[in-house]
């Protein structure tokens, strides 16, 4: 499980000095504002930079390319979604009744669940050219 998913990156660190990880993070948290406002198709770099308060310079150092920073902001959040529907069923005990309850509210999950983040995954489930990116990233997820 990565730090971020773990609760591990601080979110306090600002300037120069922030860890990679709170960078990457941060790129991310702002990528899902953006393409909650704006969608998958218009979502620029600049964009995302002006949300995170960054340069567009700290995003290519950090994820190459558009493509690979919505990629990394779509594993996040399959990432995320896994991890709290596997937590659920693991804390509900063996009976069925309370393995299905303990997975369906779990989608209820007000830290996971934002308007933000339902507005991103609706982003990346809309756009055909972002479907490609989901099915390589999400199969997994998906199957199980």
């Amino acid at each position: 499980m990565t730090d971020v998913l773990a609760g591990n990156v601080q979110r306090t660190e600002t300037g120069r000095k922030a860890s990679k990880e709170f960078r990457r993070q941060q790129l991310i948290d702002a990528t899902i504002k953006v393409l909650a406002q704006k969608g998958y198709a218009t979502l620029t770099v600049a964009d995302v930079a002006r949300q995170a308060g960054l340069s567009t310079g700290i995003i290519i150092f950090h994820f190459v390319s558009k493509d690979e920073l919505l990629a990394s902001v779509l594993r996040f959040l399959a990432e995320e979604y896994y991890h709290n529907w596997k937590r659920a069923l693991a804390g509900a005990g063996d009976s069925a009744d309370k393995r299905l309850a303990a997975l369906t509210l779990s989608d209820f999950n007000s830290a996971i669940y934002t308007q933000d983040k339902l507005s991103a995954w609706i982003a990346f489930w809309g756009e055909t050219q972002g479907r490609p990116i989901y099915d390589r990233i999400c199969g997994a997820f998906d199957i199980e």
